[in-house]
């Protein structure tokens, strides 16, 4: 019969995450990368590959800056964490802008945010505007009915 040790030392997996960032003014230093380190060692950071940059353009991702150059990286973690969890410690703990930094796990794409000139239009199929457009079909498509009147008998 297998020990726990060996039970938790055969298991012994590691959770993959992208990571995209955005160039800011200051750039993407080794002090940017450590200060990324330390705000996701909470999930102890196995290791952590070296950005690979992209030459400045649009990024689908990054759409609200215009063109940027942006850099990709990997971290291992020993512990479990989702994509929003990582975010928020590196805009909170590394102090990088909230718009700048990207996380997805390994394999999966990033999830890019809707822009707001794409709903433009919208506020036609809900609310009140809705309401009334709704209650104009119902007139047109209505079928009238004739109620008979009751006649009194005396």
């Amino acid at each position: 019969m297998k020990t726990f040790a060996t039970y938790y030392f055969e298991a012994d997996k590691t959770y993959e995450f992208t990571v995209k960032i955005a160039e800011t003014d200051s750039g993407v230093s080794a002090d940017l990368l450590d200060r990324i380190k330390n705000a996701c060692d909470v999930f102890q950071v196995e290791t952590m590959s070296k950005p690979k940059s992209a030459p400045i353009s649009e990024q689908p991702e990054f759409h609200r800056l215009g063109p940027v150059r942006t850099h990709t990286f990997t971290m291992e973690l020993k512990y479990p964490a989702t994509a929003e969890t990582l975010q928020k410690l590196i805009t909170s703990r590394a102090f990088v802008p909230e718009g700048y930094v990207l996380v997805a796990r390994a394999g999966d794409e990033f999830i890019i945010e809707q822009d707001e000139e794409s709903d433009a239009g919208k506020q036609e199929t809900v609310g009140q505007k809705r309401v009334d457009s709704m209650l104009k079909d119902f007139a047109k498509n209505s079928t009238k009915f004739e109620v008979a009147k009751e006649t009194k008998k005396g």
